[in-house]
């Protein structure tokens, strides 16, 4: 039985992209490494949602859920975009 599930340290602030910047910003919080306590070897499952502001110059990778992409050449978009990743983690063992 899992008695806890220890949630990994919550990403850095203060993340900044330059608009007309050479390359684009591409922020990956992949393996965010979500503790089983006691490790009992069951499956992750993660249910991942992005709030992220309508019209923002960023978008979520369509692979990789935990990635996003920061790209702008307007300086309509230089201003600050609150980011939410919220994440609902269960997990299973290998019964189901």
């Amino acid at each position: 039985m899992i008695t806890e599930i220890i949630p990994p340290p919550a990403p850095t602030t203060g993340i900044s992209y330059s608009i007309f910047a050479v390359a684009d910003l591409i922020i990956n919080l992949s393996n965010p490494g979500f503790v089983q306590t006691p490790a009992c070897g069951y499956t992750l499952n993660e249910s991942i949602t992005w709030t992220i502001p309508p019209n923002s110059p960023i978008t979520i990778d369509t692979v990789i859920p935990y990635k996003i992409k920061v790209s702008s050449t307007r300086n309509l978009d230089d201003k600050l975009y609150p980011l939410i990743i919220k994440n609902t983690v269960s997990y299973l063992n290998s019964a189901g």
